[in-house]
C-alpha cells in the first residue's frame, strides 16, 4: 500500500475526516441518547443532518465499532468496486450466536468470508427469473385469496386499518410456497409466524444496537430474538421432517439435494429463505398502496397499463416506493484495500456505510425527489439527474455479490398482488401524507397505514 499512499500525496489523512465531538468510552453514542439530538429509530434522518453539517463523508465512533458514513453515490460505487470476492459487512453477532447454537451453522445472512460465499452460491436459483416463473400461478392464487380477505376484513366504511399487519399473511403464504413448498394457510400457524417474525426483528434490532452483553447472559433483546426465531423454527422443523416427496418442486428440495451443503447448512438456509422475505415484502407492498392511494392519477395509469396486459407501470410504482421508503437503510462494507473518498484516505478494513436511503431522496440525484413519480423509472423518462453514479443512489436490494437474493422474488410477489388489488378496488387515503420510516432492523412505516378499498366491481 506504500505506492498507493505515495500516489495520493494530496489526499488528506483519515484523522482529518470530519466528526462530531466524541467522549471517552461512549464515543458518539450520546448523539442517540434519549435527550440527544437524534433518534436511533431515525438513522437516515440523522445521516442527512450530519451530512449537511459535516459534508458527504464523516466519522462516527461507538463502543466496540466505528464507521465512516457517506451520503455520496460516487463513494457508494467505490464500495462495490473494491469490495472483493468475499464482501465483508458488519456481522450480526447475536444472530450468528443463535444460529450456531440452534443449527450448528452460521448461515448466509450474518456470515462472511469463504463459507458465506459457498452458502450464497446455493441461493443462485432465486435470482433466476425463469426459475421464479414456476411460482407465478401459485402467487396469483394467493393474491386472489388475499383480495377476498381485504373485501371481508374492511369495516363498514370499506377501510382496512394497519394494513402492514394484514400484509404479513400474504408474504408468509407466498414464501411458504417457495420454501418449504406448500402454501401455509391455517390460521393458527399464520398468527404464530406473524408473531414470531415481528418479535424476532425487534430482538435483532435491539441486540444490534446494545452492547454485546448477551454473550454472557441472555438480555431482553436476545430473548426476543430467540423466542421469535424459535416460533419460525417450530414450523420449519415440522416441514423438514416430512418425506421428501411432500416438498413438491420447492426451493427447500433444491437446498437439501445440494451436495455442497451439509445437513445443518441446508436447514439454516431453508429457514433464512422463509423468514427473510416476510417483513420487507409486507412493508414494500403496504407503502406502494399507500402512495397510490394518495395519487389517483398514478392509480389510473397503472390500471390502464394492466388492462393492456402490461405491468411496466406497476413495476415502476414499486421501484419508486422503494426509492422514497426503502426497507433497507444502506450498505456497510469493510474494504480489503485503501480507498479515497472525497479526498480522504480510508484505510483497508475500515467499516464504511453508504446511506442509500438518504441519497435516494436527495435533489442531488433525483429531481422532485420528495414526489412519488413512477414515470421516472420508465424507459421513456430520465431516471435521475445526469450523474454517472446516480444508479448507486437508490439501491433498496443492494448491489454486487451481496445483493439481496430475494430481489426478483419480492418484485414478482408484490406486482402480482398490486395488480389483483387495483383491478378490484379503488384506493382512497385515510392515513395522511408524508409518513416516514423507522428502523426495526428493516425500515417500517412510523405509523399505521390505513386505506379505504372501494369496490370497482
Amino acid at each position: 500500500m506504500k505506492l498507493f499512499r505515495i500516489l495520493c500525496k494530496n489526499v488528506r489523512p483519515f484523522k482529518e475526516i470530519p466528526s462530531p465531538k466524541a467522549y471517552p468510552f461512549i464515543g458518539h453514542s450520546y448523539l442517540f441518547f434519549e435527550k440527544g439530538p437524534y433518534d436511533k429509530d431515525k438513522l437516515t434522518e440523522a445521516a442527512q443532518d450530519l451530512s449537511l453539517k459535516l459534508g458527504p463523508v464523516f466519522y462516527l465512533k461507538f463502543p466496540g465499532q466505528s464507521f465512516v458514513i457517506t451520503t455520496d453515490s460516487e463513494n457508494a460505487s467505490k464500495i462495490f468496486q473494491f469490495e472483493g470476492k468475499y464482501p465483508d459487512r458488519v456481522t450480526l453477532p447475536a444472530l450468528s450466536l443463535y444460529h450456531q447454537r440452534t443449527f450448528g451453522a452460521v448461515g448466509v445472512v450474518p456470515g462472511n468470508g469463504p463459507n458465506w460465499y459457498k452458502l450464497r452460491k446455493a441461493l443462485a436459483p432465486l435470482l433466476s427469473k425463469s426459475y421464479l416463473s414456476n411460482y407465478i400461478d401459485a402467487n396469483n392464487h394467493v393474491a386472489d385469496k388475499f383480495v377476498a380477505y381485504i373485501r371481508n376484513r374492511r369495516d363498514e366504511n370499506c377501510i382496512l386499518t394497519n394494513l402492514c399487519s394484514h400484509m404479513y399473511r400474504y408474504s408468509i403464504e407466498c414464501m411458504s410456497i417457495v420454501c418449504p413448498g406448500r402454501q401455509l394457510s391455517d390460521e393458527e400457524n399464520l398468527k404464530k409466524i406473524i408473531r414470531g417474525s415481528c418479535t424476532f426483528m425487534d430482538g435483532l434490532f435491539t441486540t444490534y444496537s446494545e452492547p454485546p452483553v448477551w454473550k454472557c447472559f441472555k438480555t431482553k433483546g436476545y430473548r426476543e430474538l430467540e423466542r421469535g426465531h424459535n416460533l419460525i423454527n417450530e414450523f420449519m422443523y415440522k416441514e423438514m421432517n416430512k418425506p421428501v416427496n411432500e416438498w413438491n418442486d420447492s426451493f427447500m428440495k433444491i437446498l437439501f439435494q445440494d451436495s455442497n451443503l451439509s445437513l445443518n447448512e441446508a436447514r439454516v438456509l431453508a429457514t433464512e429463505v422463509f423468514l427473510s422475505g416476510i417483513d420487507s415484502i409486507s412493508t414494500a407492498i403496504t407503502m406502494t398502496l399507500y402512495y397510490l392511494s394518495h395519487n389517483e392519477k398514478c392509480q389510473n395509469a397503472a390500471l390502464n397499463d394492466i388492462n393492456n396486459n402490461s405491468t411496466s407501470y406497476l413495476r415502476a410504482c414499486f421501484k419508486e416506493t422503494l426509492r422514497l421508503s426503502s426497507t433497507a437503510g444502506g450498505t456497510t462494507r469493510a474494504l480489503p484495500v485503501d480507498v479515497v473518498m472525497n479526498g480522504y484516505l480510508i484505510p483497508a478494513h475500515t467499516y464504511i456505510t453508504a446511506f442509500h436511503s438518504a441519497m435516494s431522496v436527495s435533489e442531488e440525484y433525483f429531481e422532485d425527489s420528495q414526489i412519488f413519480k413512477p414515470e421516472r423509472w420508465l424507459h421513456s423518462e430520465k431516471v435521475a439527474k445526469k450523474n454517472q453514479y446516480s444508479n448507486f443512489a437508490s439501491l433498496p436490494f443492494g448491489f454486487g455479490a451481496r445483493m439481496c437474493p430475494g430481489r426478483w422474488l419480492s418484485e414478482q410477489e408484490s406486482v402480482i398482488l398490486l395488480k389483483a388489488i387495483l383491478k378490484t378496488f379503488k384506493l382512497e387515503p385515510i392515513t395522511p401524507p408524508n409518513v416516514g420510516m423507522i428502523y426495526r432492523m428493516n425500515r417500517i412505516p412510523e405509523r399505521s397505514i390505513d386505506i379505504k378499498f372501494v369496490n370497482r366491481r
